[in-house]
């Protein structure tokens, strides 16, 4: 992510989060790799990373 970037996004906390219950939809995603984040992440309010992508597909040890 670009340092220009950082400056323009806001992102939410979790009392954002909490308090659009009822109101106004939350879009959430998941990613299984940092560069489909980077990708996904200007889409969507919530974005879950997922880290076992290298264990199930490239056979990795562990997931760090």
């Amino acid at each position: 992510m670009s340092a220009q970037r950082q400056e323009t996004v806001r992102r939410l906390a979790a009392p954002d989060i909490t308090g659009r219950k009822g109101q106004t939809p939350i879009v959430c995603l998941t990613a299984y790799t940092a560069p489909m984040a980077e990708l996904l992440d200007e889409a969507c309010d919530l974005l879950l990373v997922g880290d076992s992508v290298g264990m199930v597909v490239h056979g990795l040890p562990n997931t760090v």
